[in-house]
Formats: structure tokens, C-alpha cells, sequence
């Protein structure tokens, strides 16, 4: 039987509903920067604030290392957890930026650190529990805990420093409980979480028995204070699975290297998870990562070298926004700015009234070609997140589009 194109598209529109388990549409800054894209592809200038990937160069040892394992025929399966002599280096690598000690046994690979997150709700939480989230949150957090038919429970920190609390963390907690988010340095805020404060979580999260998801993809980029790794308060070790990963320290994005750190049992019940989605992690990006690790003093010597020049983006980015008038928050960490458009909301621009985020952002993109995210998948209303990865020139000119834009808002009568 042949169907037209028309009949074919009738019984696409008359099949059962997909999933429900996600939250709207893919990411945001996914989107936007797509559209970015696309208009370059056309000719078109654009200023991009969007994604939260580093532009500097994947470093040198990565690449050879990847370049010969290929040449060395490197691109069978490895063992699920990821290849011994790479989980000994994140070992290493771990203890120089945390503190922490963990044996090989204890880190299950991924193919990127959103992989090993994923691994590890999906391990730890069982349907019908749930998962406290501080809000403002990285996009996937919710949609990860739906997806392992759990709920997500949300805290709002918009009026305590944008940081969960020991006394607002208690608040949510119940019965079905089993597991809290914490991210820091936190996309998109930038804020960082100090070792009191996370001292005072603990004792709740003691006290109630629950698991912690610490976040801390962005440990390498602390600008002010000190970063302190959740797994390094006392107690909460052997409670937490600790996610890290190769893309933001070493901008190795596309290579999708992450990894959790927990306890054996928690790192067993990942490794069955990822035994029945990915397999393994990609073999040759595992060399490359081996590669880039293998030498710590040059690891190291990247990560601080990419942290100063962000930190010099991060200062001319915040003293152009206070020329601008602009209210943020001071992000002590990751490579983000949290930005405030309330003061805009109401106004109109080009005939268009600003009622959210989501419209400033997109008439932003159309009229002025810069791009920015809009916050409210992040769990916030009213806000949008820079990126400070971009270099100076691009920053001074987006800002100056910015500008020009705020420039035509129209306060609505």
C-alpha cells in the first residue's frame, strides 16, 4: 500500500501523544545559539552571550592523543566504567582540586558530565521519590529527575543570596525525599557556595538521610573566595556522587567526557545504568582525556590560565552592565552573569511589549543580533544569563547592541 504525503502526515497527527517526562522544549541556549548560527550562515553579524562552552582551543595533548589512538586502532568497546589507567587520572585529578581521595573503582566515566548526572539519578532514585532542586537551576536538573519518574522540588533562593539555606532546605524535605542538588560554582547565578554554608546543609542532610548531587563541573573557575567541594565536608562523602568532567576546564565540549565519584555501591548501580544506555564512553575521547590529565602541572597551568582571562571578562562585563544601569548577580564563579531585566518589563520595543525574559531575549536577537538566555527554564522569572566566554571585542560590541536596543524601549501609557 503507497499513502501520499498527505495520508503519511494524517497518521503521524492521529498517533498516540509522545513522553511527557520532559519539560518544554530543548535548552534555551541550545536554541538561541542555533539561531545564531543560522543567521551567520547568512551573512549576518551576531554577538553571542549564549552557550556555556569555553572558545579557547581544546589543548595540545588532548588532540595528539586522540590522533593516536585512532592511528593505534583504539575504537572497540572499553569497559563500561571507562578504562582503568583514565579513571586513576580523575583520581588524581580530584585530589588536586578537592581534596579528595577516591580509587578508580569508585569513578564510572561518561560521555559527558550531563550523562553521569543522568546515570546517577537514574541509580539513585526510585519513582514516586523526590529530588530538591535550589532555583535558580542548570535546565536538565528537572527534566533528568522526571525522566527517572521522580519529582522535582524546587527551592527558591532569590531572597537569600541566591543559595540554598540549612532552614529552607528542611522546609522541603518529606517523607519521599531521597536526593538534593547542589551546584556550585552554579550556572547561572555564579554563586558559590562557602564551606559554613555547606557545613549547615550537611547537618540537615545527615539528619534526614539523603543523597547529594554535587554539581561542580565549574570548580576550576572561582574568581572570588574559595571553591570547596561538597564530597570534602565532613559526612557527606559516602553520600554524594560527585560529577566533573573534561568540557568546561578543558574546553573539550564536543568530546563528551564526564565522570561521577561515590561510593562503590553508588558507582556499581551507575555502571549497570550505563551498561544499558551508552554502552561505554567513546574510547578515543577517553585517550584524549588520559592525555590531557597525564601531566597535571600542564592541567593545571590551562585551567588557571583560562580562569584569568575569564575572570578579566567577568570585570569588564559587570562595569559595562553598571554603565548600562543593569542589576546583577555578582557571580563569584562558573563564567556566567545573572541579569536582571525586571526594571524593562512592560516597556515596549519596536511596537513589542517586554513581558518576559523569553520576548526580551528574542527581540534582542532579532533587532539588535545579540544573543542572550532567558531564565525562566532556569526557574526564574524576569532574568537572563550572559556568558563570559566570549572575547573582549565581542563583549564591548554586544554591549554596545545592548545599548542601542535599551535605547529604544518605550514606557507603555
Amino acid at each position: 500500500m503507497h499513502l501520499t504525503k498527505k495520508q503519511g502526515r494524517g497518521i503521524i497527527d492521529s498517533m498516540k501523544d509522545l513522553s511527557k517526562r520532559f519539560l518544554g522544549d530543548e535548552s534555551a541556549a541550545i536554541r538561541l545559539g542555533e539561531i545564531a548560527k543560522q543567521k551567520q550562515a547568512l551573512g549576518e553579524r551576531v554577538v553571542s552571550f549564549a552557550l556555556g562552552e569555553p572558545l579557547e582551543p581544546t589543548p595540545m595533548q588532548a588532540i595528539k592523543a586522540g590522533v593516536q589512538a585512532l592511528e593505534q586502532g583504539k575504537t572497540k568497546y572499553t569497559p563500561t566504567q571507562g578504562v582503568q589507567p583514565l579513571r586513576q587520572k580523575i583520581c588524581d585529578w580530584t585530589k588536586i582540586c578537592t581534596g579528595v581521595v577516591y580509587e578508580p573503582h569508585q569513578i564510572v566515566v561518561g560521555n559527558g558530565a550531563k550523562h553521569s548526572i543522568f546515570n546517577a539519578v537514574l541509580a539513585v532514585v526510585s519513582e514516586g521519590e523526590e529530588v530538591i532542586i535550589p532555583a535558580p537551576y542548570w535546565v536538565s536538573y528537572p527534566n533528568i529527575v522526571l525522566a527517572a519518574g521522580a519529582e522535582p522540588v524546587f527551592v527558591d533562593t532569590s531572597k537569600t543570596g541566591f543559595k540554598m539555606t540549612a532552614e529552607s532546605l528542611h522546609k522541603e524535605i518529606t517523607k519521599r525525599t531521597k536526593m538534593v542538588v547542589i551546584n556550585t560554582p552554579n550556572n547561572p547565578s555564579g554563586v558559590v557556595y562557602t564551606q559554613k554554608e555547606l557545613q549547615e546543609l550537611a547537618e540537615i542532610i545527615i539528619e534526614h538521610d539523603l543523597y547529594v548531587l554535587a554539581d561542580e563541573i565549574y570548580g576550576g573557575f572561582v574568581y572570588e573566595g574559595k571553591y570547596t567541594s561538597v564530597a570534602s565536608i565532613e559526612g557527606l562523602k559516602d553520600r554524594t556522587i560527585l560529577i566533573g568532567g573534561m568540557s568546561k576546564d578543558f574546553a573539550m565540549t564536543g568530546l563528551r567526557i564526564g565522570w561521577s565519584a561515590s561510593n562503590p555501591q553508588i558507582a556499581t548501580a551507575c555502571t549497570v545504568m550505563q551498561s544499558h544506555t551508552a554502552s561505554c564512553p567513546c574510547s578515543v575521547s577517553q585517550e584524549a582525556a588520559f592525555g590531557t590529565l597525564s601531566d597535571t602541572k600542564q592541567a593545571s597551568a590551562f585551567v588557571e590560565n583560562t580562569r584569568l582571562q575569564y575572570d578579566e571578562r567577568r570585570l569588564l562585563l559587570m562595569e559595562s552592565l553598571d554603565k548600562l544601569g543593569m542589576e546583577y548577580v555578582i557571580p563569584k564563579g562558573a563564567f556566567y552573569i545573572l541579569v536582571s531585566i525586571k526594571q524593562f518589563v512592560g516597556q515596549k520595543a519596536f511596537g513589542v511589549e517586554i513581558d518576559s525574559a523569553d520576548t526580551f531575549a528574542n527581540l534582542l536577537l532579532e533587532k539588535a543580533g545579540v544573543v542572550v538566555v532567558p531564565c525562566e527554564p532556569f526557574g526564574i522569572d524576569n532574568y537572563i544569563r550572559l556568558s563570559c566566554t566570549i572575547g573582549k571585542k565581542d563583549i564591548i560590541e554586544g554591549v554596545k547592541q545592548l545599548e542601542k536596543f535599551l535605547s529604544e524601549l518605550e514606557t507603555v501609557v
